[in-house]
């Protein structure tokens, strides 16, 4: 058995940093494989070389190499990964990157100053 461990970027909780912005990332941080021998489980600490293939569902979007361990500048959505080990085995991983809502200003009451701008104050919860 092969199980890879993602790190993802973190904007307080969500991440990507704001609703539709593309300022992900997700990357590989570990590959562990096993297997049972009996009732021993036998760690193998390598079967390196790996190679990758990213795809995206959902909203998610490859903005740059499909082959490289980690995904920049993405937006929010899922991504499967296929990870090829040095003796040709599969494996395949899924993980969500998620964003905040956006700011809706449609049902707000919001006026003019004496000038034709406006002042718009918000404040993060705590």
């Amino acid at each position: 058995m092969t199980t890879a461990g993602f790190a993802k970027s973190d904007y307080s909780g969500y991440n990507i940093s704001c609703d539709s912005y593309n300022d992900g990332s997700i990357w590989v941080s570990s590959i562990r494989s096993w297997y049972l021998d009996g009732a021993d489980t036998l760690f193998v600490s390598t079967r390196a070389p790996y190679t990758y293939l990213w795809t995206a569902s959902d909203g998610g979007v490859i903005t740059g190499s499909a082959t490289d361990s980690i995904l920049v500048n993405v937006p929010a959505g899922t991504y499967h990964l296929t990870v090829t080990d040095s003796w040709g085995c599969q494996f395949h991983f899924t993980d969500t990157l998620t964003e905040p809502d956006g700011i809706d200003l449609l049902d707000e009451d919001v006026s003019s100053s004496a000038d034709g701008n406006y002042e718009i104050s918000c404040f993060r919860k705590k």
